[in-house]
């Protein structure tokens, strides 16, 4: 969860509960009295009371106090969720025609703090026909419906904490670990079983989620030149594509 509170929030927050302990133990003070008085005389006693050193700053207190929830302070973050409110029109805003199965999901876990992600099933993925540069424009779509979000419902970035909304885009691929699975049993020993004037000892995989390209194989050798390893690395993709169905824009292969 985005929390939204700064350094001056939780300074806030532990003076309040310095002044709500006070009162609770019966400690009766002038209205207006020092902080550094308060904190001297009783500091360590009101530490002690949520387990914490009794070296820890105000800032540090008030962490504490507004995680056991102790103290809540008023924000402008409403009650309602967004996108519950304004679902009609947000569906509008999505894209319903996105290739290969992509989806584009739109969360609101807690009132102001949206994530608007694309889901990309991997197995379809690397199966279809689309470049790499498009592949590129697909992942941005998430920022296309952002925009379109800030222009027809008027949303702005920012604390909302302050009424505004906190927004994360994303792309994720779907079913990764299933494909990862199937490279280990059907698509590695494939590798290995390519013939060639260079000797493969070890093939390592990365799924490239921040990468430009989504499967990254590197290729370990004991032996060869650099040429007849470039050899087998052309092999390699003739197969995955032939024998896979694989489109080969999306894999990287090191040598």
């Amino acid at each position: 969860m985005f929390t939204g509170y700064q350094k001056e929030d939780f300074i806030q927050a532990a003076m309040l509960y310095f002044g709500v302990w006070l009162e609770e133990n019966g400690v009766k003070l002038p209205k207006w009295v020092s902080m550094s008085l308060v904190n001297t005389k009783y500091g360590k006693k009101i530490r002690e009371s949520l387990d914490l050193s009794e070296y820890s700053n105000l800032e540090t207190i008030g962490k504490k106090v507004l995680e056991r929830g102790l103290i809540e302070l008023e924000t402008l973050q409403p009650k309602e969720k967004f996108i519950e409110k304004n679902q009609k029109l947000i569906d509008r805003l999505i894209p319903k025609d996105l290739p290969f199965g992509s989806v584009i999901t739109i969360r609101e876990d807690h009132p102001h703090e949206i994530s608007i992600s694309l889901n990309l099933p991997f197995e379809e993925l690397l199966k279809s026909n689309i470049s790499i540069k498009e592949l590129d424009n697909l992942k941005r779509v998430p920022k296309v419906v952002l925009e379109k979000m800030k222009k027809f419902l008027g949303i702005e970035e920012g604390n909302p904490l302050h009424g505004d909304f906190y927004i994360r885009t994303s792309y994720n691929f779907i079913d990764s670990d299933k494909w990862i699975k199937k490279f280990e049993k059907q698509i590695k020993p494939e590798i290995k079983k390519i013939q060639g004037d260079a000797t493969i000892r070890a093939v390592k995989l990365k799924i490239g989620h921040k990468d430009h390209k989504p499967v990254i194989i590197t290729l370990y050798f004991t032996s060869g030149r650099y040429f007849e390893r470039d050899e087998l690395r052309n092999k390699i993709f003739e197969m995955l594509q032939n024998k896979f169905g694989y489109n080969s824009e999306f894999i990287s292969i090191a040598i």
